[in-house]
């Protein structure tokens, strides 16, 4: 005997879809998200389904199919959460002119790494950056690549300071502040961190330059700073 679309047991089987469909978009598996989504007809949050076959295929999505995605689903939650997804990779690809389209609309802007690359956009029109950058970068946790290519930028152009303070202009510092600096006898890059901030940060923080790190959150001599590569 077939099963009631509303029966406990079939709604089990498509909450159990679902979830598989959720971890397929996560592991950018279009085809089993395909699959997933395939089963799910009639779920009663089609929206989310939509999203999870979309992230599946994030990096070769089309303009055109975000944006039929944003107009099915406008004014939604998930349609902005679709455009955080989206803002990451045209942040990745360097595509700035559909970053730069994207970004003022995004509501929710909740996520660092877009906001760095926000920042790295303006770089590269020849922007001046530092301030915010200093105010946006005040810990370690979910920089990825975008931080750390908004910190190599901002080094490179000069915007950051190419040696280490001072103690005494350490302290003063606004709430962080970055300094560029090359390891000059392993010639590797490094991460130099304040020996009070916890070791496990140091993962976390950029890696793609030699950065001087320091926050004003904990004072104390630059001769503290330890250094991991």
């Amino acid at each position: 005997m077939a099963l009631a679309a509303d029966s406990p047991s079939n709604t089990r089987i498509e909450d159990d879809a679902f979830l598989l469909l959720r971890d397929a978009a996560r592991q950018d598996d279009a085809a089993k998200a395909d699959f997933y989504a395939g089963r799910l007809g009639s779920y009663p949050i089609a929206s989310y389904v939509d999203y999870y076959r979309l992230k599946s295929r994030l990096k070769v999505l089309t303009v055109e199919q975000f944006h039929d995605f944003l107009k099915r689903h406008e004014g939604s939650a998930i349609a902005d959460r679709l455009r955080n997804d989206w803002l990451l990779e045209l942040g990745r690809k360097r595509d700035w002119a559909n970053f730069d389209e994207q970004y003022p609309l995004f509501v929710l802007n909740d996520d660092t790494q877009v906001k760095c690359y926000a920042l790295l956009s303006r770089v590269f029109k020849a922007q001046n950056v530092a301030a915010e950058a200093r105010a946006l970068l005040i810990a370690p946790s979910g920089y990825g690549e975008a931080c750390s290519s908004l910190i190599d930028a901002l080094a490179q152009s000069g915007q950051f300071d190419s040696e280490p303070p001072s103690s005494a202009t350490a302290r003063r510092a606004a709430p962080s502040r970055c300094w560029a600096a090359r390891n000059r006898k392993l010639r590797k890059p490094s991460i130099c961190l304040s020996s009070r901030w916890p070791r496990a940060s140091a993962a976390a923080a950029p890696t793609t330059t030699s950065i001087w790190w320091r926050s004003a959150a904990w004072p104390g001599p630059a001769s503290n700073w330890r250094c991991w590569r």
